[in-house]
């Protein structure tokens, strides 16, 4: 497990404090708190979705054959069958449209 520096784990309490400070005073019921949010949200969810994506790609290739067609050391061929291509183009085509939609 990755360590983290005593002064940056201090800066990230103090930050944490901060903001729970305002959560508390109703900052989040404020006119433009979700504007002022927007892109940090935006990025976030991204991300959520792009582990996501790469999770559910993973799933589909633990599932498919793997050979060594030239013998032992010889390097690899994957074979996914037609269900499974079909949910990686899925998988593909919405996340590549949800993309999308985030940046309008």
């Amino acid at each position: 497990m990755p360590e983290i520096q005593d002064k940056r784990l201090k800066e990230l309490e103090k930050a944490e404090a901060k903001l729970q400070a305002l959560e508390n005073a109703g900052v989040h019921n404020w006119q433009f708190y979700e504007d002022a949010l927007k892109d940090f949200l935006q990025a976030e969810l991204k991300e959520e979705l792009l582990n996501e994506l790469v999770m559910n790609i993973e799933d589909v290739f633990c599932e498919a054959e793997v050979q060594e067609p030239a013998g032992r050391g010889c390097g690899y061929s994957i074979s996914i069958n037609e269900y499974q291509r079909n949910l990686l183009r899925k998988y593909i085509v919405n996340y590549r449209n949800v993309f999308n939609n985030l940046e309008d």
